[in-house]
C-alpha cells in the first residue's frame, strides 16, 4: 500500500513538472507583435535640438518609411524648427558683448536608409515588450533661417533609432540624428560659408499600414 501511494505521488509530481515545463516553454517562445516587410509606417514626432548652448530649437515633423525587409527600410523625413535663445546666449551678449552668429536651420528634409540589426524583448509588467534598435544614414536639404541668410543648402545626416512595438499597427518611436549642413556665418561684418550642425531628438508613435496579411514572425 505504501509503495503504491509513493509511486502514485511520484507519477503525479512528474506529470506536474512536465506540464509546468511545457507552460514555461510556451511562454518563452514569444512571437513578434507585428511584421514590417512590405508595409509603410508613418511616424509624426515632436523634435528638439540637443547640445546647443546658445539656441534651443523645438518643432515637429513627419517620417514615412517603406520597409523593404524586417531590418531594412527607406525613410523620408521632414522636420520644422523654431529657434529660441538660451540664457547662455543672453549672458554672452550682455556681459561679454559677444556677437554670436552661426548658421541655424528652420527646416530639414532628407531621405535615409535605416538598418535595424538589434531585435529583442524585455519584461513590461506582466507582458513582454518587443523592440528594435537601428542606425540610419542619408542626405537631403536644410532650410536656413533668415538670420543665416535663408535659402536651401545641402545636408547629410546619420543617427540611431529605437522602436518599441505595442501591437500589429503601432509602435513607440525615439531617435537622435545629427545633421551636417553648409551655412553662412557673420564674421567681422562679412558673410562666410561654414559648416553647421543640428543634433535633433525625436519622440512619437509609428503607425503601420496596411494591416498585415500574415502571422507575425517569431
Amino acid at each position: 500500500m505504501g509503495r503504491s501511494l509513493l509511486a502514485g505521488l511520484l507519477l503525479c509530481s512528474t506529470a506536474a513538472l512536465a506540464e509546468a515545463d511545457n507552460g514555461d516553454r510556451v511562454k518563452s517562445v514569444q512571437r513578434r507583435p507585428l511584421t514590417q516587410t512590405g508595409r509603410v509606417s508613418v511616424a509624426p514626432a515632436f523634435a528638439f535640438s540637443v547640445g546647443d548652448p546658445f539656441w534651443q530649437s523645438v518643432g515637429g515633423g513627419l517620417a514615412a518609411s517603406w520597409h523593404l525587409a524586417e531590418a531594412f527600410a527607406l525613410e523620408g523625413n521632414g522636420l520644422g524648427f523654431s529657434a529660441l535663445p538660451t540664457d547662455q546666449l543672453r549672458v554672452a551678449k550682455r556681459e561679454l558683448r559677444a556677437r554670436i552668429s552661426a548658421p541655424h536651420v528652420s527646416g530639414i528634409g532628407d531621405l535615409s536608409l535605416v538598418w535595424a540589426p538589434v531585435y529583442g524583448k524585455f519584461a513590461f509588467g506582466a507582458n513582454i515588450a518587443h523592440f528594435e534598435i537601428g542606425v540610419l544614414v542619408g542626405g537631403g536639404t536644410a532650410l536656413l533661417n533668415k538670420e543665416s541668410g535663408g535659402g536651401f543648402v545641402p545636408q547629410t545626416c546619420w543617427g540611431v533609432r529605437e522602436r518599441i512595438f505595442f501591437s500589429e499597427w503601432i509602435a513607440f518611436d525615439a531617435g537622435v540624428t545629427t545633421h551636417l549642413f553648409l551655412g553662412h556665418a557673420d564674421v567681422g561684418g562679412a558673410s562666410l560659408g561654414r559648416f553647421g550642425t543640428l543634433v535633433s531628438g525625436s519622440l512619437g508613435l509609428a503607425l503601420y499600414f496596411p494591416d498585415s496579411q500574415t502571422d507575425p514572425a517569431p
